[in-house]
């Protein structure tokens, strides 16, 4: 005759309840899915940040990384736009313009490379719903969120 086994049956504590779904966040924290996916594609596509800013006004962790990545790529094209234009302008100098202009189009590729490595790392630890602050930029974003 077969022996018959016995199967325990384990029973599994009910998860606690959690915060209702429509209340707003209040702090800087990540967690919601959504959310991090949202503040991750604002890095990404940077349209959409702006559009992310003024749409979630009550998730201060999207809105935190809109506002940030918007302050990345403006300060990268402000500083882009002052080395073409100093690369311009040392052009004219005989002599030593093509040099200089050689040296001034490997430092805003290097520039670029940056721009591209800090854009994605931001992404990568919005949606991990971590809030980075990329240095100088996230002190002045927190204040003003």
């Amino acid at each position: 005759m077969p022996e018959e086994k016995k199967v325990e049956k384990k029973t599994v504590a009910a998860a606690p309840a959690s915060a209702p779904a429509s209340a707003p966040k209040k702090t800087f924290e990540g967690g919601d899915k959504d959310s991090n996916l949202m503040a991750a594609l604002g890095y990404l596509i940077g349209l959409l940040a702006i559009v992310l800013f003024f749409i979630k006004k009550e998730d201060r962790f999207v809105r935190f990384h809109a506002l940030q990545s918007v302050l990345l790529s403006v300060a990268f094209f402000v500083i882009i736009i002052v080395i073409v234009i100093i690369s311009v302008v040392a052009a004219f100098i005989p002599g030593v313009g093509q040099v200089i202009g050689c040296v001034f189009t490997i430092i805003e590729l290097v520039l670029l490379l940056a721009f591209v490595a800090v854009d994605l790392y931001a992404a990568y630890m919005a949606y991990q719903g971590i809030l980075w602050e990329i240095p100088v930029l996230g002190g002045f974003v927190k204040g003003h969120i």
